[in-house]
């Protein structure tokens, strides 16, 4: 969760994946619980880039009764995430057998691959002690408001005493700690849930009153009258007329709902920082932290989200902090049907109006747009979460998925790692036995291509470097991203529109030109040579330069 989570689907959580290498632990959900499944993990093939996957790929291949080597392309390609559930949601309650558990499949993994998943992160707004609901509200459960004090109180004393006890037991460094509460103080997760539902209408006042009327709320509303909020404290309901009715989906936020996604993120992060960053790094001061959703962003490099809003273009509506030390923006690239018209339209940064029909390749330039906007944003390395190839199913069918099942899938997926993560995060949703959104294909296709990657660009990450480059035009009809590599080597990708990007390559006296019609200029690429398109992906093309080129 975490205020950026807009710009993801705010209904469900995944978990992580990346590039290449190792495989020593796999973590399969069957009927609602996890079996450990391991296997003797290989030596790491590249030291650079990881891989973590929630379905662990291991298990299609015990299903399937394959091990040949499209199995062991999958298995040092892809490896599971193990799951660190702590002493708030454990079902044994047994800190020594939590503790051992974890160090078991941790222990098979070789330094630099231990990575965990936090499942302790979803009850810090749920606190009793932080109810601040009045007596007789419609609204059920507890409500912290903007402040979950024994929550994260609680929260901090569990992670704690956890990596505290596997240190002393004897457990190997944590290299990483993934988290997905999907839990934030943005205006959808608090409050525009219920507020936004007209048979919660009552919820929705007791929610915002019990803010306004807080104790702590004065200093909050300070800091926000400051960066531009405004509100007429003369109407009983002052906090919510000031954010409510919100704008119609697709129509942008208002002034002080974008200030309020703001103010709100420092708030969230601070809070998750406190309960997780702070004691994990107390421990291990290495690790790695990141929290599904959570990213940075500015008024110079800000996208509309999945429903068309623009916060961050805003003054005070930018995200400038995050969970954790690493980014992990969404980048399923989906869209609402219900602001799908007003949110294209938004995102014609060229041409506000003109018409941006829903295809592959403009999916493509949202995925690389929103990259840069990270990246470029901060200097907080990221890590972006993706979807497979066959996402037609997951979700309700009221989000558009343009990549889905179209070769411009797999061209997001490598201009995405042209910009050089460490690691990508890859859902690959399997449910119980014998149900699984995902397919064998859709696995082994991920792993081809960084196979794929990898052949070109070599095993080590830190050696590679994005080409810095700012928004794809999104009237533009090519794409093209670039890494240096060592030795003085520049690799690209390239896509046109089309996806028949081959027809328009040519080499002339040692220049490698790209010439797109409706391109506003064709790229050139002085003693290049093209690589062709790769045996996985067949709308782009790899191309070679000289890096002073």
């Amino acid at each position: 969760g975490g205020p950026g989570l807009q710009w993801c689907d705010r209904m469900r959580g995944w978990i992580g994946l990346g590039f290449a290498s190792v495989v020593g632990l796999a973590t399969a959900m069957y009927e609602g619980t996890r079996e450990a499944l391991v296997m003797t993990p290989p030596q790491p093939r590249c030291t650079g880039t990881q891989a973590y996957t929630w379905f662990a790929t291991v298990q299609h291949c015990m299903d399937l009764g394959e091990y040949g080597n499209d199995c062991q392309k999958l298995n040092d390609t892809l490896f599971g995430l193990v799951y660190y559930e702590g002493n708030v949601v454990q079902r044994t309650n047994n800190l020594t057998r939590s503790v051992q558990t974890v160090k078991e499949k941790l222990d098979l993994l070789p330094d630099g691959f231990r990575v965990v998943q936090a499942q302790n992160c979803h009850k810090i707004a749920a606190h009793p002690n932080d109810n601040i609901l009045p007596a007789g509200t419609t609204c059920k459960g507890n409500f912290s408001g903007l402040w979950w004090d024994h929550g994260v109180a609680a929260l901090r004393e569990d992670n704690l005493g956890f990596f505290k006890a596997y240190k002393a037991a004897g457990g190997k460094a944590i290299d990483g700690l993934v988290l997905d509460p999907e839990i934030s103080l943005e205006a959808w997760s608090l409050f525009l849930n219920s507020c936004s539902n007209p048979e919660q209408s009552a919820c929705c006042l007791d929610k915002l009153d019990s803010i306004q009327n807080d104790k702590r709320f004065p200093a909050v509303e300070a800091a926000l009258v400051k960066l531009g909020f405004t509100l007429d404290k003369s109407k009983e309901h002052w906090l919510h007329d000031a954010l409510i009715p919100y704008a119609a989906p697709g129509g942008g936020y208002t002034e002080n709902l974008a200030i309020w996604e703001g103010y709100s993120n420092t708030l969230t992060s601070a809070m998750y920082n406190e309960a997780v960053l702070a004691p994990v790094t107390s421990v291990y001061p290495a690790v790695m932290i990141n929290n599904y959703g959570s990213m940075t962003n500015n008024q110079q490099h800000c996208l509309p989200d999945v429903s068309g809003y623009t916060p961050c273009d805003k003054a005070g509506g930018a995200l400038t902090s995050i969970v954790g030390n690493q980014q992990a923006p969404c980048m399923y690239v989906w869209l609402q049907n219900a602001s799908v018209a007003a949110a294209l339209a938004r995102i014609n940064l060229t041409a506000p109006g003109t018409p941006f029909p829903l295809t592959g390749f403009n999916g493509l330039l949202m995925g690389v747009n929103l990259m840069r906007m990270n990246v470029l944003s901060s200097d907080f390395p990221v890590r972006p979460w993706v979807a497979y190839k066959n996402d037609t199913n997951m979700s309700p069918l009221t989000w558009l998925k343009p990549l889905a099942n179209t070769d411009f899938y797999q061209e997001h997926l490598l201009h995405l790692a042209m910009h050089n993560p460490q690691n990508m995060l890859y859902f690959n949703p399997c449910w119980a036995k014998g149900y699984c959104d995902v397919s064998w294909d859709d696995n082994l296709l991920y792993a081809n291509l960084f196979h794929e990657l990898t052949e070109k660009a070599g095993c080590t990450w830190a050696s590679r470097k994005w080409v810095k480059a700012e928004f794809v035009s999104f009237s533009e009809t090519v794409v093209a991203s670039g890494m240096s590599l060592p030795g003085g080597t520049t690799l690209w990708r390239v896509t046109s529109i089309d996806g028949k990007t081959s027809q328009y390559v040519k080499n002339e006296a040692g220049v490698i030109t790209v010439d797109v019609p409706g391109s506003k200029s064709p790229l050139t690429f002085k003693g290049g040579k093209s690589l062709g398109a790769g045996p996985n992906a067949p709308a782009g093309v790899w191309i070679e330069s000289p890096t002073s080129e």
